[in-house]
């Protein structure tokens, strides 16, 4: 690095400043990109990023920028309906804090019975029920 610089002083530069570039900053991150990004998510969910990037043309780090960054979304997994599709990070903490007590029951009774926590039929409400 030393000796490109040596290089560069010898040739005739005199600061250490960046020259002028030419073209602007990038243009894959603009309102209308985002919007057309939006737009797609709002007709299905559970696009990819890859797929989405091939319908709009932009390459997929935009995109996935566009969704991080700018939508604020997240992919979120429904084990019960076997798929996955773009929330919101406030609709994805509500789902979760929503579901924080049925996750507690089964950590519970996993640590309560470790070896047959996945086969209790029992209510949990009546301890009278169970093995």
């Amino acid at each position: 690095m030393r000796l490109r610089w040596f290089n560069r002083f010898l040739e005739g530069k005199e600061t250490m400043d960046n020259a002028p570039r030419s073209g602007g900053p990038s243009t894959s991150v603009k309102t209308d990109n985002i919007e057309r990004v939006r737009q797609v998510l709002l007709q299905n969910r559970r696009l990819s990023i890859r797929w989405i990037s091939k319908k709009l043309g932009n390459s997929k780090d935009s995109v996935s920028t566009i969704i991080h960054k700018y939508l604020d979304c997240i992919k979120m997994i429904f084990k019960r309906h076997c798929d996955t599709r773009w929330s919101s990070r406030r609709q994805a903490v509500a789902a979760l804090q929503k579901n924080l007590p049925s996750v507690h029951k089964v950590l519970q009774r996993m640590t309560d019975r470790p070896n047959n926590w996945t086969t209790d039929t029992a209510s949990d409400d009546d301890p009278s029920q169970r093995d």
